[in-house]
């Protein structure tokens, strides 16, 4: 067996060689013979057999997240959509039905109506009509069901279920940027650590004294302005106050390391450079009457992504935020709050194949790479003529940070998405991986040649539209990225990614009446 990846538990990998999994035994017998035909290669059959599966049993999770991983690999990302929703209709109270829910959220994303019609399901989630353990469950639908509803272009709807129904902190104070190491933030110590909000002290980058920002987010995402990405660390906080006593569910969730501190004191810590956990943290929070204070210390960097934090009420008042001042009143007891679903699928061996590629969605929505590769190398050499894991397992080393050299990772990721396109030639995805690895290298002529292949088996698929669309542009065949963009836009018109990069072109060619008539559109999304 090859080695695991580096930083990778021991005790998992013994789990994955050797344990077994508590999962429940519902739905395998009725699967198996769809899922044999996918371990086997033979996907046009267990397409058919799978389909029947569903017409018979529409809950039937095994079946659904078998059709829909196929459907997927193959480019048809509304088809995978519709059955998993259509099998988590009555309930999402599993670890199965969890994954099933995170990769809804990566498939709505690029359906044809941008998920709309998973809508309801995400409502039924996000109200409590259909029932759920895990309390990350319903924080996802909830991210989720604004994602769908910005898309669609009611985002004032969007921003009141989450900031209503969520719990996000709209109104924050900034400070940074602080010191000049950006790995080494968490362990540095600054002003803000012990209370200090007075941005005065002269350690930022080129000896420029910090900055405090006062700023509001609608959506309830913290978004660093440039200035502050350009040191070690600059914090978020933000004041709250309570009347009677209230526990609250403190949700954070970054791409960074960060720490979490309420009333001065350091109550968590996530630190991605080294041990690589999920990008988000849950704490219960009980926090007696008075004035409160949640800071975060960030790991900056240019590229970070938004910083979310949600306080969900599990009992008494909400916490209402108010200006941050200097004293603090109230007194807290913090206690992290393990996500339920990680533990389910994180050192154990899944015991079928449904529950290995369940396990590898979830792992991958939270953020845990090594443990996706783990999890795919097992599959892939119990299975190997499964080109579905294959396929995964390829894209898994052309996209993920393995610890091992690059050039290795990507030789291997091209060596396993080949053997799965040759296992499979309508696997759409292969080929536009194989794309977008010749593009990565320059080989411009090979990436478009693989691009059209793939519109030659899916015409006007928006991912290969929009590839296309990008190569011209870099030889500046604006007539030809004209026309591409056009075509991927009337394919899926409500798509975030294709709307940017049309407002890319008209940008690049000076057309300012086009540009301002998309821009109004991007704005519509995001005011």
């Amino acid at each position: 067996m090859n080695g695991f990846p580096a930083a990778f538990s021991p005790v998992l990998i013994l789990a994955l060689l050797f344990g077994a999994a508590p999962f429940p035994a519902h739905g395998a017998a009725i699967a198996e013979p769809g899922w044999q035909a996918l371990l086997d290669g033979h996907h046009d059959l267990a397409e058919e057999q799978l389909a029947a599966c569903l017409e018979e049993h529409p809950d039937d999770l095994d079946c659904a997240i078998g059709r829909a991983a196929l459907a997927e690999a193959r480019g048809d990302f509304d088809l995978a959509l519709a059955s998993l929703a259509g099998a988590l209709r009555s309930r999402a109270d599993t670890p199965m039905a969890a994954a099933a829910l995170a990769r809804i959220l990566v498939l709505a994303s690029r359906s044809t109506d941008g998920g709309l019609g998973v809508r309801s399901l995400l409502e039924a989630i996000v109200d409590g009509q259909t029932p759920t353990r895990d309390p990350e469950v319903r924080s996802l639908a909830l991210l989720g069901l604004a994602d769908v509803l910005a898309r669609s272009e009611q985002p004032l709807l969007a921003y009141r279920r989450l900031v209503e129904s969520g719990g996000r902190v709209e109104s924050w104070t900034l400070l940074g940027p602080y010191g000049r190491i950006p790995s080494l933030a968490l362990d540095q110590s600054f002003p803000p650590d012990s209370g200090d909000l007075d941005p005065t002290d002269e350690s930022g980058p080129g000896n420029l004294p910090p900055r405090r920002l006062d700023v509001s987010f609608a959506d309830g995402r913290v978004v660093l302005p440039y200035p502050l990405r350009e040191g070690a660390a600059s914090y978020a906080l933000t004041d709250l106050t309570l009347a009677t006593k209230s526990t609250v569910r403190v949700r954070v969730d970054a791409n960074t390391s960060f720490e979490v501190f309420i009333d001065g004191q350091p109550v968590a810590r996530v630190d991605r450079w080294r041990k690589r956990p999920p990008h988000a943290i849950a704490l219960e929070a009980r926090f007696e009457p008075g004035r409160h204070r949640l800071m975060i210390k960030l790991a900056t960097a240019p590229s970070m992504g938004p910083v979310a934090v949600t306080l969900e009420t599990i009992s008494g008042p909400p916490p209402q935020p108010v200006p941050v001042a200097a004293a603090l009143e109230g007194r807290v007891r913090v206690a992290p709050m393990p996500v339920q679903t990680d533990a389910a699928f994180s050192g154990v061996l899944p015991p079928s194949p449904a529950r290995f590629m369940a396990a590898a969605w979830w792992l991958k929505a939270r953020g845990l790479d090594r443990e996706v590769g783990a999890m795919l190398q097992v599959a892939n050499e119990r299975w190997p003529d499964a080109a579905l894991f294959t396929l995964a397992l390829g894209e898994f080393f052309f996209k993920a940070e393995t610890g091992a050299a690059p050039a290795e990772d990507l030789a291997r990721g091209r060596t396993l998405i080949e053997q799965a396109l040759e296992a499979d030639p309508e696997l759409l995805i292969a080929r536009l991986l194989l794309a977008q690895m010749d593009r990565g290298a320059g080989r411009t002529d090979q990436a478009r040649r693989a691009a059209e292949q793939a519109l030659e088996h899916s015409p006007d698929h928006p991912d290969a539209l929009l590839l296309l669309y990008q190569l011209a542009m870099e030889r500046q065949w604006y007539t030809e990225a004209e026309d591409l963009i056009t075509r991927a836009r009337l394919a899926s018109p409500v798509r975030g990614d294709l709307l940017d990069a049309e407002i890319s072109y008209w940008r690049a060619r000076g057309n300012a009446d086009r540009l301002h008539a998309l821009l109004e559109r991007s704005f519509a999304r995001h005011p």
